[in-house]
């Protein structure tokens, strides 16, 4: 993750590369991060726009990161953040967190030159040059048809929600049109979710000739 290269012969350039993690979940459309023990506290996005660019970009305020040098970095790091979700997930008095949260696993690469010039060496500031999300969709079985879940269920309610911004944010990218961003989860996933990004979609379907309804809401989200 360290690339040097001669600019001249007397002056050495290197971009320094470093990795970092966040991990955390989007439940009734309160964020909780899974890389700190005080996960019960709901965290805020705030939507900025960058002042050079003018761009619209989003923010987790607070979310923890952490840096990784190595595989077995991130495999310790995801494992304790498996742990906080089970701690979290028994304080919340939810049976089953993961069929109803949406877990995200977010990588981010950043680049720093570093030159040194005789004796004086210069640092630039750290920039992000690259994003990569993992994102664990919480279970369809409530479907996508709001008819069909109970009204004054506010997790359903919510789960609807979700997937609607979720399937219109998709769509808007495959007519290469700047998605709409609605709900926590797909600001969350702001960052990777635009026209310039590569998506894949993986989708877990019956394998009966009449599947569940759940497999077929699933594939309506896409």
């Amino acid at each position: 993750m360290e690339i040097s290269q001669q600019v001249n012969s007397g002056n050495t350039k290197k971009c320094l590369y470093g990795l970092k993690i966040s991990i955390f979940i989007v439940h009734n459309e309160n964020i909780h991060d899974l890389l700190t023990k005080n996960n019960a506290i709901s965290l805020q996005i705030s939507k900025l726009v960058d002042n050079e660019t003018g761009k619209h970009f989003t923010r987790i305020n607070d979310l923890s990161d952490v840096s990784l040098k190595n595989f077995n970095d991130y495999k310790t790091t995801l494992n304790q953040a498996l742990q906080n979700r089970k701690i979290l997930e028994n304080n919340m008095k939810i049976t089953d967190l993961k069929k109803k949260s949406n877990l995200i696993i977010s990588f981010t690469l950043s680049k720093k030159e570093v030159s040194s010039e005789s004796s004086r060496v210069t640092f630039e500031k750290s920039q992000n040059i690259s994003q990569l999300d993992f994102a664990e969709l919480t279970s369809t079985d409530y479907g996508l048809d709001i008819n069909m879940v109970d009204q004054h269920d506010y997790f359903a309610t919510t789960t609807v929600d979700n997937f609607r911004s979720l399937s219109t944010n998709l769509e808007c990218i495959a007519l290469n049109k700047n998605p709409k961003f609605d709900s926590n989860l797909t600001l969350a996933l702001k960052k990777t979710l635009n026209v310039s990004s590569q998506i894949l979609f993986i989708n877990c379907v019956h394998s009966n000739e009449d599947p569940p309804t759940e497999s077929y809401n699933s594939l309506k989200v896409y």
